[in-house]
């Protein structure tokens, strides 16, 4: 809710600004699309996720978990991504490193690993479509995020350590 619109500020973090950017994100896409659509924001800057720029779009799995396109969430965070595939071009694991954090997540396995250190998530890494997607909450707790999921919204919620003070 506005109250003031003079009191909106004219940086990263205009309140005008994010709502134009998830309207224009959401422009083109028929009632279904928009009713499945989840929203991701990323140290309060919303990540623009549409199917035409051919990157994928967050889901929720049978899991009840948000799984969110690899390349474009942790390129968001300054991570560098690097994919394994097997000998026929399959992909089946991604590693991210950012800040001398390093994960590595197996494709359909709820396993991973921090800095070589193996746990365990509550769903799996998967490749839906040709993209592959990774489990929001542990990947980014993972490089020092906090993490908040609006229901209501459908929107995750991601800030780091850094902008929390």
């Amino acid at each position: 809710m506005l109250f003031d619109v003079n009191e909106d500020t004219y940086d990263e973090t205009s309140v005008i600004s994010m709502i134009d950017e998830t309207l224009t994100a959401m422009d083109g896409l028929n009632k279904e699309e928009i009713n499945n659509y989840i929203g991701v924001v990323v140290d309060n800057k919303p990540l623009a996720f549409q199917p035409g720029d051919g990157m994928g779009m967050p889901f929720i799995d049978g899991n009840n978990r948000t799984l969110v396109p690899v390349r474009k969430l942790l390129e968001s965070i300054g991570a560098k991504v690097d994919y394994t595939a097997d000998t026929a071009g399959k992909v089946t694991s991604v590693s991210a490193e950012r800040n001398g954090t390093k994960i590595n997540i197996d494709i359909d396995s709820n396993k991973y690993s921090v800095n070589g250190k193996t746990l365990t998530m509550d769903t799996a890494a998967v490749i839906k479509e040709g993209r592959t997607y990774l489990p929001a909450r542990p990947v980014l707790e993972a490089f020092g995020y906090d993490m908040s999921y609006s229901q209501l919204g459908k929107c995750v919620y991601a800030i780091s350590e850094k902008d929390k003070e």
